[in-house]
């Protein structure tokens, strides 16, 4: 992983936020790092998808925003139909199998 400077952030924040219409698929979203994330791509005009090991209360922020919850047993978007895929660092997608 490299670090990236504050001026290299702030452009590529402002990239995703003039990205309206873009699909991101969020593994892990419940979490206080990709949550963040998920509500900034949500108000910047992202469809969002998203799954976490804990679940999503139907009445979560996220969903309420607009975030598409992925369920245990269902598909996630395919690679072809999403423009980023960030995943929580704690999330192993060899378990997930």
């Amino acid at each position: 992983m490299r670090a990236l400077s504050p001026a290299r952030i702030g452009s590529e924040l402002d990239a995703l936020a003039g990205a309206a219409g873009r699909t991101a698929f969020l593994a892990g979203v419940g979490g206080c790092g990709l949550r963040g994330i998920a509500d900034f791509l949500l108000a910047a005009g992202w469809q969002v998808w998203g799954s976490d090991a804990g679940g999503l209360a139907s009445n979560d922020p996220l969903i309420r925003a607009g975030l598409q919850p992925v369920e245990d047993g269902q598909a996630p978007p395919r690679r072809g139909q999403v423009d980023l895929v960030p995943a929580a660092a704690s999330y192993h997608p060899s378990a997930a199998a």
